[in-house]
């Protein structure tokens, strides 16, 4: 029965490492420094640092969100975030990283914990679409999708 079990399993977890595993241009390079930085950005609250990752014209879609939002309402969201939560761990895995010359989409994955100001932890997961666009040397989010998709 053990075995039975082991290569479905193995055989989710093969995709999953061949993507994560592959190779990146130094263009590819560039874009998931910008997202490990822009992440960094927010789980050590780092507003005005933050706020720099996102074009004046952003707009993003939260999975929980029943519209799109600007930057405006991403300045609101961290800014609540930061008051409510301290993030105590998290984890990307890049799923695919595309760079079409000053466009760049990428899709990953994260393991985020967080603990609330009354001390509960909670462990999220999901995955995020970003689209960055590039104007001189810096790469900034125009759009996103994704959010927590379960624990």
């Amino acid at each position: 029965m053990r075995s039975l079990l082991t290569i479905p399993l193995a055989l989710v977890f093969v995709p999953w490492t061949a993507a994560s595993a592959q190779e990146w241009s130094s263009a590819q390079r560039e874009v998931w420094q910008v997202e490990q930085a822009c992440w960094e950005h927010y789980t050590t609250k780092n507003l005005e640092a933050g706020m720099a990752c996102f074009h004046d014209d952003y707009v993003g879609w939260s999975f929980d969100m029943p519209v799109p939002g600007n930057k405006a309402d991403a300045r609101a969201f961290w800014t609540r975030d930061f008051a409510a939560m301290d993030v105590v761990w998290y984890n990307l895995k890049p799923v695919s990283i595309k760079v079409y010359g000053t466009v760049a989409v990428v899709h990953y994955y994260f393991w985020m914990t967080t603990r609330s100001a009354d001390g509960d932890d909670t462990t999220v997961t999901g995955r995020w679409t970003d689209v960055l666009m590039k104007q001189g040397n810096r790469w900034a989010w125009i759009a996103d999708s994704g959010g927590p998709t379960g624990n």
